[in-house]
């Protein structure tokens, strides 16, 4: 099973990239190494994500939270986001302008998983997962800003 995953996302990387026609801008040309540099990306922002939903949910009064279940909240969140954009992407309907779908749909499942599994008022849920997404937001991107800046200079560096 170890050895079927990483084939099995290459395979299905490569099949949603044949099926649309926009631009891959993570893409380098090596697809390990595009799996690798996403993947990087992707728990970056996990992390970031959970630790803002975490912190949000104290700022909220939700004081039974904890960064494990804050993880599993914005884990089954994102790929949830994932699974709604890749499912537009193959049906044909995604648009670059279509982005607010997968988000409002995120949002909102993430509203009413954490409600589930925290059991808080509605009020301060709502209020602990609209402002964990801005906090996010607000520290994910001057991180990636510089992460790109250094990534563009070690390739200049390089000549590519």
């Amino acid at each position: 099973m170890k050895k079927i995953l990483p084939v099995l996302l290459l395979f299905i990387t490569s099949v949603a990239q044949e099926k649309t026609e926009f631009v891959d801008l993570l893409a380098t040309g090596n697809p390990v190494a595009d799996l690798v540099y996403k993947l990087v990306f992707a728990g970056i922002f996990l992390a970031i994500g959970s630790f803002s939903l975490w912190y949000a949910g104290r700022l909220a009064l939700i004081r039974h939270i904890t960064y494990k279940t804050a993880f599993l909240i914005t884990l089954i969140t994102y790929v949830l986001l994932g699974a709604v954009r890749t499912g537009m992407i193959m049906a044909g309907v995604y648009a670059p302008g279509m982005l607010w779908i997968p988000l409002l749909t995120a949002i909102t499942a993430e509203i009413f998983l954490a409600k589930a599994v925290l059991k808080a008022p509605w009020l301060k849920t709502v209020i602990a997962v609209i402002l964990g997404n801005v906090m996010t937001i607000i520290i994910v991107l001057p991180v990636f800003v510089v992460a790109g800046s250094l990534w563009a200079y070690f390739l200049a560096s390089k000549g590519g």
